[in-house]
């Protein structure tokens, strides 16, 4: 290429040109050539360290679970031991107790029969208590009964004058009450005597509509004057 572009500068020629820019062209090819080779080889590099990296992880992972698998048998084998070493401590501490007991048990009865006298005691002290303090209740209740007998006698009087006007007061109240009821029922009974007797014509009425309702009625006749009722015309 440099002898060729050398050769240019020295004089034009077609052939030289074509040859010089064919070379340049197939220079061009090798380095793109070597390009994609390169990125290839890096391709190809950058999954073989992805492999390599994968395998180096699965046998870390599987390192680790091993590992791990080992603790949980020496924590299984380690409370296994606890546990014996706790069951062997408990019966001795169960024997040791059960002697404790044995030695103390003496002791224990001693005390249980001193707290039943001394129970005992308590209860009889308490019972006195409560007998002289219903005595002393007795006694106060006895004289407040006779304060109020006494009290009652004195105002004896005054309650029956009371109770003696209260009687008459009702006796007047319930007096004026007949008399109102007794008036309320002759002002009815002349209004009674004032209403017209009803008509055919008004009674079919009356009789329908309570039917409609649900409402069985039996209406009776009610005689007139002239001993006839018949106005078809005019409701009453």
């Amino acid at each position: 290429i440099k002898a060729y572009e050398e050769a240019l500068k020295l004089h034009e020629d077609p052939d030289t040109r074509y040859n010089l820019e064919l070379l340049k062209k197939q220079k061009k090819k090798q380095q793109q050539q070597k390009k994609n080779q390169q990125k290839k080889q890096q391709k190809q590099n950058k999954k073989e360290n992805q492999k390599q990296n994968q395998k180096q992880d699965q046998k870390q992972n599987k390192q680790q679970d091993q590992k791990q698998q080992q603790n949980r048998n020496q924590k299984s084998s380690d409370k296994k031991k606890e546990g014996e070493k706790g069951k062997q401590k408990q019966k001795e501490q169960k024997q040791n107790s059960s002697q404790k007991q044995k030695e103390e048990q003496p002791n224990q009865k001693r005390d249980h029969t001193q707290k039943d006298q001394s129970h005992k005691k308590q209860k009889r002290d308490q019972k006195e208590q409560n007998k002289k303090q219903s005595e002393k209740e007795k006694a106060r209740k006895s004289a407040q009964k006779k304060d109020q007998k006494q009290k009652a006698q004195k105002g004896q009087p005054q309650k029956e004058n009371k109770k003696r006007e209260k009687a008459e007061a009702a006796k007047a109240q319930k007096a004026k009450a007949k008399k109102g009821q007794k008036e309320q029922q002759r002002k009815a009974a002349a209004a009674l005597k004032k209403a017209p007797p009803i008509s055919d014509m008004e009674e079919r009425k009356w009789k329908k509509m309570l039917e409609g309702r649900g409402i069985n009625t039996l209406m009776m006749e009610l005689p007139t004057q002239q001993g006839e009722r018949v106005h078809e015309e005019k409701p009453w």
